[in-house]
């Protein structure tokens, strides 16, 4: 699982350079409780999110996270033995949601994004948004 973990790194990487060149990234990142390590727990944040896998690169989405922004993008990564992985772009971030039960982790989130924004809070948003996801 780690092995596509850097091909999906460098991507984020081509995608700053080709769509946001320039502009300062926050990094936000956020942790599921420990409900969402264990098996059937990436089902439970696609509902969350309103969508349903597989995804296919072009693919255009729209995520509902209660209590957050909805979000509308294009899929800009999808790797067909890598399924439990979404890489969402917007006009204003690139969205990484993992699925890092099979490691016997929590799900988790870590975002690139640009503009101005309170890192804090919205980090904690993302928090508050897995933890809503498991109860």
């Amino acid at each position: 699982m780690t092995g596509h973990g850097w091909d999906m790194y460098l991507h984020t990487l081509a995608q700053y350079l080709e769509h946001f060149a320039g502009r300062p990234a926050h990094f936000v990142t956020a942790e599921g409780p420990p409900a969402s390590s264990g098996p059937g727990s990436w089902a439970a944040l696609e509902e969350a999110l309103g969508v349903k896998g597989p995804f296919a690169r072009g693919q255009q989405l729209r995520l509902a996270p209660e209590g957050l922004p909805p979000l509308e993008g294009v899929v800009d990564f999808a790797y067909p033995e890598f399924v439990n992985f979404l890489a969402i772009r917007t006009a204003d971030g690139l969205y990484r949601f993992h699925d890092n039960s099979p490691m016997g982790m929590p799900q988790a989130v870590g975002h690139y994004l640009f503009g101005e924004i309170d890192r804090e809070a919205t980090e904690q948003a993302w928090r508050d948004w897995l933890a809503r996801a498991y109860d």
